[in-house]
């Protein structure tokens, strides 16, 4: 580097205790203290590079795929190696390409009504007056819809499996001791460590859950059940074309590259599993959120609700109608400004760039800070209210506005996911 960029010099282990506990607070006082270029040190890895300057993560945003580098990405969970968030260069491209088609809105539009329908049951099973905890109705309308949009599962005892494993693989994977071991492992080295015990693990679909004092070795059986449920599907949406299930595993199970062939089952399956991984807390965190913010703000709430009876009138049933609820599409973006579900967005360069007046080597990890550019005063007039008036009209830059990440490499779901 041209010169060295400044940050915390408290020793790493004491870096990583205090992102863990409160990663927004951390990332905002280093912010406050060091400017829009900063770096800060974790243990297991040589730091991280934050950029809060929007003309900085423009930057980023702008590097084609073979330019980062994602394979050895700093993250625990095990998704699968060849999940499209880990893989670089042509290979991200041709699996980007492969994946967009079956995951475009107009494919998946066939589930809004289903998505209604589950919302619907929700609401009516709740009772008036009493307290409700938010994020476990969330967390099952989240496994509810993935089950049946990305999965297919409308047997009542594969969606009631699906969502035992699923939450089970969640609540181990965020856990606290795992979180530790990324942290002074290096989130890398766990995730191999994790992939390598799934492999090994013979457990099967229908198999009683094994419990172990370990829980590297319960994750193992989890996902290997997972999987063999993905593996059983793909096999028989391939030697069952004539039964259109529509769902997102089936349509990706049938895709063909331009060369007629399939994409391999065991890329597939890590593409599948991630999706619906990385769909369900990811879900029911964003929408607690937007109804805490939504129960916060009753002027909100009224106008949602005036635009619903003008769109649906009285009935609201036909999901076709969404796109047209434009002041509750802003009052998700606005909530999403305020919490998105990541502080930063994660890129490893693979080769050299100024970024912030700095020359950092190939290998440097950045950190896009999504959580203080969508709270700078400089981009957001009053950035600390809650005013979706300002996604009305107005089109914010992917380097000031960017919850679901940027770039070539940008959430592969983006379209659909709302």
């Amino acid at each position: 580097m041209s010169s060295t960029i400044l940050g915390s010099k408290m020793p790493a282990l004491f870096q990583g205790i205090s992102f863990g506990a409160d990663p927004f607070g951390f990332l905002a006082k280093q912010h406050q203290q060091f400017g829009a270029v900063f770096k800060i040190k974790l243990p297991g890895d040589p730091g991280r590079v934050v950029l809060c300057d929007p003309e900085d993560i423009k930057k980023v945003f702008e590097l084609s795929p073979s330019d980062t580098q994602s394979h050895d990405l700093p993250v625990h969970f095990n998704f699968g190696q060849q999940f499209i968030l880990f893989q670089d260069g042509a290979t991200h491209t041709e699996g980007r390409r492969f994946l967009s088609p079956p995951l475009q809105e107009r494919r998946l539009s066939k589930y809004g009504d289903f998505m209604l329908q589950e919302t619907s049951e929700l609401i009516d099973s709740l009772e008036i007056g009493a307290v409700t905890p938010f994020v476990p109705l969330l967390d099952h309308l989240a496994l509810s819809i993935i089950s049946r949009c990305i999965f297919g599962a409308v047997e009542s005892e594969k969606r009631a499996r699906l969502h035992f494993l699923i939450n089970r693989w969640a609540d181990k994977t965020f856990s606290v001791p795992l979180f530790m071991s990324a942290m002074l492992f290096s989130g890398f080295k766990v995730r191999k460590f994790l992939d390598k015990h799934a492999r090994q693990s013979t457990t099967k679909y229908g198999d009683s859950q094994k419990q172990s004092l370990f829980i590297w070795k319960e994750l193992a059986n989890i996902k290997a059940e997972i999987e063999d449920i993905i593996r059983m599907d793909i096999d028989f949406c391939r030697k069952h074309p004539e039964i259109d299930r529509g769902d997102v595993l089936a349509n990706l199970a049938r895709a063909k590259y331009e060369d007629g062939s399939h994409m391999d089952t065991q890329t597939l399956i890590d593409q599948i599993f991630g999706m619906s991984i990385a769909g369900y807390h990811t879900t029911s965190i964003t929408t607690s959120w937007l109804l805490r913010d939504i129960l916060t703000y009753p002027e909100v709430f009224k106008k949602m609700s005036e635009e619903c009876q003008t769109v649906f009138g009285n009935d609201r049933t036909d999901s076709s109608k969404i796109p047209q609820l434009r002041y509750i599409q802003a009052v998700i973006q606005e909530s999403m400004r305020l919490t998105p579900i990541t502080p930063v967005v994660a890129r490893t360069i693979a080769k050299p760039m100024v970024l912030g007046g700095y020359t950092l080597p190939a290998g440097t990890h950045i950190w896009p800070c999504v959580s203080e550019v969508q709270r700078d005063p400089t981009i957001w007039e009053k950035p600390e209210c809650f005013q979706p008036e300002r996604f009305i009209g107005t089109k914010h830059s992917i380097a000031e506005y960017f919850p679901w990440g940027g770039g070539r490499k940008r959430h592969a779901g983006l379209t659909g996911r709302l």
